[in-house]
């Protein structure tokens, strides 16, 4: 793919050329590339149909999310020199959150217990939930974490006894702004 920087013969140069090549426009750049051949008869499989699904579920997404001032706002706050708040947009909801680190040695059953896991995303997590269950897998706690100084790491304080400790589960879901959720869960 060849890229061209303020060309007199190529500026503002967008389409195709006959079958041979494309140029389209990226910022300031002009983008000049073979045109995509497509095979008649080609019978996508299953992992990229739900490939394309979820490449238009992220496309829907970022229109939406420009759309809305403020929304559009932070997108734009934390793109790159050449990226648009669209592509911003389509990347947070094309990815969901990681968790990592779920450090359990601080929480010994007893109510005011800590618990902390690291939870990113490529623009921000809105909301990490954890969930204590006991041995027999019943509900003892739920609860939203609040997120540390440091900007990734998320605490949750625990609020009930759990007299049968061992065996116990914590499950925590990580939720971005898109609504893409990821879960970690670690028995105890």
């Amino acid at each position: 793919m060849a890229h061209s920087d303020d060309n007199v013969l190529t500026y503002g140069l967008r389409g195709a050329i006959g079958r041979l090549v494309v140029f389209r426009k990226k910022g300031d750049k002009t983008i000049v590339s073979k045109r995509p051949r497509f095979k008649p008869g080609y019978v996508p499989t299953t992992d990229q149909l739900a490939i394309r699904d979820k490449f238009s579920d992220a496309s829907r997404y970022a229109k939406a999310a420009i759309q809305d001032p403020a929304t559009k706002a932070g997108y734009e706050a934390v793109s790159r020199s050449g990226q648009s708040a669209y592509n911003v947009a389509f990347q947070d909801a094309y990815n969901a959150p990681e968790l990592s680190l779920l450090r359990l040695e601080n929480y010994n059953g007893q109510p005011l217990d800590t618990i902390l896991v690291k939870a990113v995303d490529n623009f921000k997590v809105v909301s990490v939930e954890f969930l204590i269950s006991n041995p027999d897998g019943s509900l003892l706690e739920r609860g939203l974490a609040t997120i540390e100084l440091n900007g990734s790491d998320w605490k949750y304080s625990c609020k009930l006894l759990n007299a049968n400790l061992t065996g116990s589960v914590v499950k925590v879901v990580a939720t971005d702004l898109p609504g893409n959720s990821v879960e970690l869960s670690q028995t105890i």
